[in-house]
């Protein structure tokens, strides 16, 4: 069993170090480069009777692993503990619920698909994103792709279910899938089309 551990305080380290010591195979992620190039060798960044004596060991057997890399991380646990003492239920739940959906494990919500716009985008991406996000996050489950141009576009959106593409100036493109269904509207229509085009397929539940 692979459990990831997001954090290496107090109660995330231990945690890694005791879950390694019981068999199973923990990668511990945390933000601080330094912090985790330490651990790696074996230095724990905090004091716990017996804890660095126990990481060396685990670090040494290969049940214990060390990165910065959260993708790395999550990418096949089985588990992931997070050890965020000061976080509130509430958002501890939200977290959880956005782990599991990044890593394919619980759909929960619509996934939203952007680019980070550019010279090419031809229309203002981030308050577009805002208001399709406001009209359609209730599609549970439901990949929405918002793009900027027409050049890199189709390619970014990888598997969304539709597609929102700047096709010129004022003008937008919508895909079903890879397929252009829509093409060249006035983009003060798109969103209304966009989620015609939602119900024409099935996918349309009332919020």
């Amino acid at each position: 069993m692979k459990i990831a551990v997001a954090g290496t305080g107090y109660v995330g380290l231990v945690a890694g170090v005791c879950f390694a010591e019981k068999g199973y195979n923990v990668m511990c992620v945390d933000i601080d480069e330094a912090k985790v190039a330490l651990m790696r060798q074996g230095v724990s960044p905090i004091y716990e009777q017996g804890l660095e004596e126990l990481m060396q060991k685990n670090n040494a057997r290969g049940t214990l692993h060390f990165t910065t890399d959260y993708v790395e991380a999550y990418r096949d646990a089985d588990a992931i503990f997070i050890g965020a003492p000061d976080v509130t239920r509430e958002e501890l739940n939200r977290l959880s619920l956005n782990i599991l959906q990044a890593t394919r494990h619980r759909i929960s919500k619509t996934e939203f698909i952007s680019c980070p716009g550019c010279g090419r985008t031809l229309y203002d991406l981030q308050s577009t994103l805002k208001e399709i996000k406001a009209a359609t996050s209730h599609l549970k489950g439901l990949k929405i792709g918002v793009m900027g141009c027409i050049v890199n576009g189709p390619g970014e959106m990888a598997d969304a279910d539709y597609g929102y593409v700047g096709a010129g100036p004022g003008h937008i493109s919508l895909y079903k899938g890879k397929e252009c269904v829509v093409k060249n509207i006035p983009a003060s229509e798109a969103l209304p089309r966009l989620i015609a085009l939602i119900k024409e397929h099935g996918d349309w539940v009332e919020p």
